[in-house]
């Protein structure tokens, strides 16, 4: 428990390194990326064996560090939900950032933010972001909708699990009726 208590320390303190220093030098950045990416990898390892990790829950605090590259973060991310079941803190920041990763990678996004929502038993990060969600979730009909010409079957899943919301919420791009209609079978179940 000490142990656990003096990582998520650590986590949470190299993440303040970022956080409050804009322009981190380039050495030092490429130092620490490593060194998270390296205890990462230490933790995969350890939950193979069946210990798990739940100081990495403290990896939202990486999501304020304007200095770090989207793609590295979401990457990061990605092995960190893996990790944790989903559960990150603070997931405000998590929140805060996603929209502006989902306009360049609207799939992975919004498979975090479903990792997310459901690890979320309470259901109260998902209450207090409604309008980040509809803004991943929107990101990614506005990259798969022109391509495929119909609603991804991922954000049937996110909605889904977003099901508390009102459906005004996802009417989104014009696709009000087809998207009402997928709503409330996600809700209900029906296919």
């Amino acid at each position: 428990m000490i142990e656990e208590d003096i990582r998520r320390r650590a986590i949470t303190f190299v993440a303040d390194v970022f956080r409050e220093n804009e322009e981190v030098p380039e050495a030092h950045a490429d130092f620490l990326r490593s060194l998270i990416e390296a205890r990462l990898t230490a933790s995969e390892n350890a939950a193979k064996q069946g210990k798990p990790s739940p100081e990495w829950q403290a990896f939202g605090w990486f999501f304020a560090a304007k200095s770090l590259d989207d793609d590295w973060l979401l990457s990061q991310l990605e092995r960190v939900l893996a990790l944790t079941g989903g559960v990150i803190d603070p997931d405000f920041h998590v929140f805060e950032r996603l929209p502006g990763i989902a306009q360049k990678q609207p799939e992975r996004a919004v498979k975090c933010l479903r990792a997310i929502i459901e690890a979320n038993r309470e259901g109260w990060a998902v209450a207090g972001h409604e309008e980040e969600i509809r803004q991943v979730t929107q990101a990614a009909l506005g990259a798969v909708m022109p391509a495929r010409g119909r609603l991804p079957t991922i954000s049937s899943t996110t909605l889904r699990l977003a099901g508390g919301f009102s459906l005004a919420t996802f009417c989104l791009m014009g696709t009000e009726r087809t998207l009402s209609l997928t709503v409330m079978r996600c809700i209900y179940g029906h296919r």
